[in-house]
């Protein structure tokens, strides 16, 4: 049976880990749960992962989130960017697979399509990404590391 206990089998990445793993984390540092509440929003809500502009965390948990890298370093290989303004990005993931991101600029508001697997199971005849087949989910890094 794996392990799923989020402070020994942790994410990867600070942009992966949610509520729980950042509550793990705090406790195993000997911080408060006020401090997974801080994390969680500068984090997922502010889009801040720099631990160093986060306020107000104890010595002990700043030591032990550095050893988490903060988020997923992907490479922009291509952009197509058409007449309305929309930009098609294809994205290089660390392991050497790549995902496809569309950022939708629109009236009073920006919608962003972003991938949450490597492929596609579903096969429509029409979609280059449908040949390849399904590869593998992305984690929630991952998605996150995909938002302009």
């Amino acid at each position: 049976m794996p392990d799923t206990n989020p402070v020994t089998s942790p994410p990867q990445y600070l942009t992966g880990m949610g509520r729980a793993q950042f509550l793990a984390l705090c406790e195993q540092a000997g911080a408060k749960p006020l401090h997974a509440e801080r994390l969680t929003a500068h984090i997922h809500r502010h889009g801040i992962t720099d631990i160093a502009e986060i306020p107000e965390l104890p010595a002990p948990l700043r030591t032990l989130l550095a050893g988490y890298a903060a988020d997923v370093p992907v490479s922009r290989i291509a952009e197509q960017v058409s007449e309305d303004g929309t930009r098609k990005m294809l994205l290089g993931l660390p392991d050497g697979r790549d995902v496809e991101t569309v950022w939708i600029p629109g009236k009073g508001r920006t919608t962003q399509c972003i991938s949450t697997q490597v492929g596609c199971a579903v096969g429509c005849t029409f979609c280059l990404t449908a040949t390849a087949g399904l590869t593998r989910n992305l984690s929630a890094a991952e998605m996150v590391a995909q938002v302009e």
